[in-house]
């Protein structure tokens, strides 16, 4: 699905991917370069707004709800088991935390919840049930990736999406 344009500011935003990179999914990719992949796709239907991604090793000494910082101004993607001091429901696949600064969006983080097992498939599933038991690494980021490019909003707290 793409923006309408007007929804979109022109340039760049830099995301730090730091899911991993030490195992090998269903589509050859790992988790780190699978999200990258999910940039690429959105670079395809963004025009103007373009996504760039470095990947950074996940810091194995971060404690629950630390693995990304709050408010460092970097766009981080990573696997926790709480959304900063929050715990995931039952139901949560990924949460897209915003912090702005007055109409100034400042930081974009995308926390997936580790209770599930994630995989990376493109095209269509060789196993079915798999395909419809783990989510997909590529697709959740696509679709979380549509809040932090949206207008930002006066705000100095984290917005939930």
């Amino acid at each position: 699905m793409a923006l309408p344009a007007a929804q979109v500011a022109a340039g760049t935003v830099a995301i730090q991917i730091k899911l991993g990179t030490d195992q090998t999914l269903s589509d050859g990719s790992n988790f780190s370069t699978s999200a990258q992949a999910a940039a690429a796709a959105w670079n395809a239907v963004l025009g103007d707004l373009q996504i760039t991604s470095s990947i950074a090793a996940p810091d194995p000494a971060a404690l629950p709800g630390k693995a990304a910082t709050q408010g460092n101004g970097i766009n981080e993607l990573v696997f926790d088991t709480k959304e900063f001091d929050q715990t995931f429901d039952d139901n949560t696949l990924a949460v897209t935390t915003v912090w702005s600064v007055g109409d100034q969006r400042t930081q974009a983080d995308i926390v997936f919840n580790k209770a599930y097992t994630w995989d990376s498939y493109r095209g269509h599933c060789a196993t079915p049930s798999t395909c419809n038991a783990w989510p997909s690494t590529k697709w959740v980021t696509c679709s979380a990736w549509t809040t932090p490019m949206k207008p930002a909003s006066p705000s100095r707290r984290p917005s939930r999406s």
